[in-house]
């Protein structure tokens, strides 16, 4: 649905639909992959609102995070 919203510049509806998202997801054994799409919703809409501060910081989160998931990934093909 957040993908659709920003599709659509629905940018408030997005971001809530992210963090509802990432809420439902704590806990539980959710795809890795799918919580790094969340997130990256979620700092594109920071970033239309303006708030790049948080948005910069949520991409450098992602970007070790998707480090450390290519590793588990190679780890678990070997």
């Amino acid at each position: 649905m957040a993908m659709c919203s920003i599709k659509l510049n629905k940018y408030e509806q997005a971001f809530f639909d992210c963090q509802r998202a990432l809420e439902m997801c704590k806990g539980t054994d959710v795809d890795g992959t799918l919580q790094i799409k969340l997130k990256y919703r979620l700092a594109l809409c920071l970033a239309h609102f303006r708030d790049y501060d948080g948005a910069s910081n949520l991409l450098k989160h992602l970007k070790k995070y998707c480090n450390l998931q290519e590793q588990v990934d190679m780890f678990a093909s070997s």
